[in-house]
């Protein structure tokens, strides 16, 4: 009999997002794991919609990695105001704000937190296997 003790990936967290805090603010970023199964959909589906010779432009580029990322990696935010006004997440927004390089410091955090495997682990539970 083997019994296994290891860290398994915690497959909520990985597709539904972990809370992560913005530092120095009030604002948290709800954060899917990078190449979870929602993301790579989504990188298939774009890949397809162009020619494989193709060479994107940079804002071709720019708009594709956008919807990829405000679909697959920003779940959800907090703390976030649009005009004065809390604005709560959506797609279109989040498109907006990954096309938009004045928050490209922001980009990086997101993208470093949904990177960071250990954040979606969980202790696994004993696990015992028969031989």
């Amino acid at each position: 009999m083997i019994n296994l003790n290891l860290n398994q990936i915690n497959l909520d967290a990985e597709i539904n997002g972990i809370w992560v805090d913005y530092p120095n603010t009030k604002i948290k970023f709800k954060i899917a794991r990078m190449n979870n199964k929602n993301y790579t959909k989504q990188l298939i589906k774009m890949r397809d919609e162009y020619p494989a010779d193709e060479v994107l432009t940079e804002e071709q580029s720019t708009l594709i990695l956008a919807e990829i990322y405000a679909s697959s990696i920003l779940i959800d935010w907090e703390g976030i105001e649009l005009d004065g006004d809390v604005t709560e997440y959506n797609k279109t927004i989040g498109m907006e704000f990954f096309t938009d390089v004045r928050y490209r410091e922001t980009h990086k955090f997101i993208l470093d937190a949904s990177s960071k495997s250990n954040d979606y682990y969980e202790k696994s539970k004993e696990i015992t296997k028969k031989k």
